[in-house]
């Protein structure tokens, strides 16, 4: 009887063994650190040498890179949240530059705080916002291809976020201390507050949101944050804090690019102006505000129309009413001719060239109006209008007509210089507690075709 218990036993004891054998902890097999060793013929440069050789490119000829150069960097930006698209931001001890890749997703290969070696040649310089950036040659809109980007970047052991230079401000202003060395660098700006605290998210459920961030003194900078990044519906933090974020500058104008809701931290939660430290009550005003200008004065809003815009699946360009392309300003923009008509599409479009970056374009013999509205003039002074505009023939800045809540301006009878070449225009004088702006096509002036873009609205707080 004992040997037939133990033989039953047998297959529990057996079974036994093959659980404790499934619930074995085994070790991973090891990584490979990455490493690259540079080829013996390869020169290393900065990014400061890198866009003084290339100070020649232009936003409509890219310069292609022929020597075989290297660029030794860290990548400071990432696309992990989404608020960074088709590009890094890689820096070293002389400054920052844009890498474009088509391509999403890229901080899986290629992390914040990664070392890596950029081979250069094959690649090219181009020019966007007047702004040197890396890309390809023959690449849409310049980004460089994944499988090419993959060749020409080489990544150098494990990425390590700490050993990232993050530049240190207090004071706004002294960003143009040093423009070329700051600009596209991690910089980290204490003692911030963001104007509408509390009242509004990072962005809006569409197209890009910008709001101000001020400092301790009234000066005042836009943070520009993308629908698509994680935090876009996050409300913006109330009180005094820190950000770390991206130092960009797009014609001329700084903006901050934030890669992580983690890099906003350690506000207080008290208003500036009420008990807490911070640059006093309606810095800025309304709601799309961007930074200060030479003047003193505050951008109450700038409409670039995006970074790139193509046909629809109906080989149309996006009409100004359709939400196909990207608004810059985050205002509601549309055409109240074709609503009073009943017609389907716009005269008025987002388009661009080979040489003229996202637009709106008035074609020609045909009536149509763009109006911007949702801005707030009220309690501003020394108001001012710009915008760039040309014509694809022989024809006037003072075509397109311009309406500033309704009254006329008088836009200067000037003919434009060159086709298809940007002049600026700038209208002043222009009345407070205005919250809207049109641009106006007529069929029977308009015998040419117009193109506006840039528009800004700029004031001077009481």
């Amino acid at each position: 009887m004992k040997r037939i218990h133990n033989l039953l036993l047998l297959p529990m004891v057996l079974l036994a063994m093959v659980f404790t054998a499934c619930d074995r902890d085994y070790d991973m097999p090891p990584l490979n650190e990455p490493s690259y060793s540079l080829p013996a013929d390869a020169q290393v440069i900065t990014v400061a040498d890198l866009r003084t050789r290339y100070a020649a490119a232009t936003s409509t000829e890219a310069i292609t890179i022929e020597d075989s150069l290297f660029l030794k960097a860290r990548i400071a930006g990432d696309d992990r949240s989404g608020n960074i698209f088709k590009s890094l931001y890689i820096q070293d001890e002389t400054g920052g530059i844009t890498m474009l890749v088509d391509q999403s997703g890229v901080y899986n290969d290629y992390a914040a705080g990664q070392e890596v070696f950029v081979d250069l040649k094959g690649l090219c310089i181009s020019v966007y916002g007047n702004e040197q950036q890396i890309g390809h040659p023959s690449g849409y809109l310049y980004r460089t291809p994944y499988e090419d980007f993959k060749a020409h970047v080489h990544c150098n052991g494990w990425a390590d976020e700490s050993k990232i230079d993050i530049k240190e401000f207090d004071n706004i202003s002294r960003l143009s201390d040093a423009a070329d060395a700051n600009k596209f660098t991690l910089v980290r700006l204490t003692g911030v507050h963001f104007v509408q605290g509390g009242q509004v998210n990072f962005a809006e459920a569409s197209g890009y949101g910008t709001r101000d961030l001020s400092d301790a003194y009234g000066n005042t900078i836009s943070v520009r944050t993308s629908n698509y990044a994680d935090f876009a519906a996050t409300k913006l933090p109330v009180g005094t804090g820190n950000v770390i974020a991206i130092l960009g500058r797009f014609n001329g104008n700084w903006q901050l690019t934030i890669r992580s809701i983690n890099d906003v931290y350690g506000f207080d939660g008290i208003e500036p102006g009420q008990g807490g430290e911070g640059g006093g009550e309606g810095e800025g005003g309304g709601g799309e505000t961007g930074g200060s200008e030479a003047d003193g004065s505050t951008v109450i809003f700038e409409e670039t129309f995006g970074e790139s815009v193509s046909k629809g699946s109906d080989g149309y360009w996006p009409s100004i009413t359709y939400d196909t392309w990207t608004s810059t300003s985050g205002l509601t923009i549309s055409d109240p001719v074709m609503e009073a008509n009943g017609w389907s599409y716009s005269n008025a479009s987002v388009r661009q060239t080979s040489a003229l970056n996202p637009h709106v374009w008035f074609a020609a013999n045909k009536d149509a109006e763009m109006k911007i509205e949702g801005f707030d003039t009220t309690g501003y002074t020394d108001l001012k209008l710009s915008y760039k505009i040309t014509a694809n023939a022989d024809g006037n800045q003072s075509v397109i007509g311009v309406s500033w809540g309704g009254t006329k301006l008088t836009v200067p009878d000037v003919a434009i210089a060159t086709t298809n070449t940007y002049q600026t225009v700038e209208l002043t004088g222009l009345a407070a507690g205005v919250n809207s702006v049109s641009f106006i096509s007529s069929a029977s002036t308009n015998t040419a075709g117009y193109r506006i873009d840039n528009i800004k609205l700029t004031g001077k707080k009481q």
